[in-house]
């Protein structure tokens, strides 16, 4: 049987959100389907409780192919290497390549912290006959012209600070195999190990390189990805510090989207997180029972 393995980091601070993602996936998630969360260490307790014949919480220490260590009093910076001071965002990039890297499965779905699922999904959402579903945005690749730069420059390709493509989400798809490739190639441009090159960027994206090595370097990428369009409905383009664009945002969730995210650097105060959560699921429920009704 065909499986996916959706991959998590998040941390303390993002645990309420994290637990609505769980929950989510355990209540529409098809067979298949397994769910792996990375936390730091030290809030391995607080996470693990989330754990369930589906989902595995690791630690980002064991999960790091370089030794990490998170810096007392400063949970988003840590030390790689014994000696290299890096943000925990890299870290966070790190990982999630790592993890896909070593996974068995046929697809590896980036699940960001802050998504939830309304819909039931399966395998068959990121898997069409054998091939990957491939996220790719045909505007907002010239939006983070640094990431670009450095994608291409790990790549060991010419600079282009101008993408036309997009390849940035917060639910994405990776096919394992060309990861492990992508690992590669960073390593054998770079002359360091992979994850070593990346700790030492002062701007990355996992997304933007991953997209830019299946579209410009990989040449059999092409026959193993499906380019379809997303999965998930996200915040972006929303000010949901205003009530009308909130109610905008909820009556925006079609039914070709499993997913949405209400992204946490916006700040929203928690009960408005979660009154946007109830409303987009009744949403979801009401768009369910009325397919049904209307299917003979």
């Amino acid at each position: 049987m065909a499986t996916a393995e959706l991959v998590t980091p998040s941390f303390r601070p993002d645990f309420a959100q994290c637990a609505h993602l769980c929950a989510s996936v355990d209540a529409f998630a098809a067979p298949g389907i397994r769910h792996t969360v990375i936390v730091p260490r030290r809030d391995l307790p607080r996470f693990a409780p989330l754990g369930n014949a589906r989902r595995e919480v690791r630690a980002v220490e064991d999960a790091a192919p370089l030794a990490a260590r998170q810096l007392p009093w400063f949970e988003r910076n840590w030390i790689l290497d014994g000696a290299r001071f890096v943000r925990g965002r890299i870290v966070q990039q790190i990982v999630k390549i790592a993890v896909a890297a070593q996974s068995d499965a046929e697809a590896v779905v980036l699940a960001d912290f802050d998504v939830f699922f309304v819909r039931p999904f399966a395998v068959a959402d990121f898997v069409r006959d054998g091939r990957v579903r491939f996220h790719r945005a045909t505007e907002g690749g010239h939006l983070f012209p640094r990431w670009n730069r450095t994608a291409c420059r790990l790549l060991g390709i010419p600079e282009r600070a101008q993408q036309d493509a997009g390849f940035v989400s917060p639910l994405a798809c990776w096919e394992p195999g060309l990861v492990r490739s992508m690992c590669a190639r960073i390593a054998d441009a770079s002359g360091r190990p992979w994850a070593s090159a990346i700790a030492r960027q002062g701007a990355f994206s996992e997304f933007a390189t991953y997209g830019i090595f299946v579209e410009q370097v990989e040449a059999a990428a092409e026959a193993r990805q499906w380019p379809a369009p997303p999965l998930c409905h996200v915040s972006w383009g929303f000010d949901l510090d205003k009530g009308a664009e909130r109610d905008r945002f909820v009556d925006a969730v079609d039914q070709q989207r499993i997913a949405v995210c209400i992204h946490s650097n916006l700040g929203l105060p928690a009960p408005v997180v979660t009154d946007l959560w109830a409303r987009i699921g009744a949403r979801a429920r009401a768009d369910a029972q009325g397919l049904s009704r209307r299917q003979p």
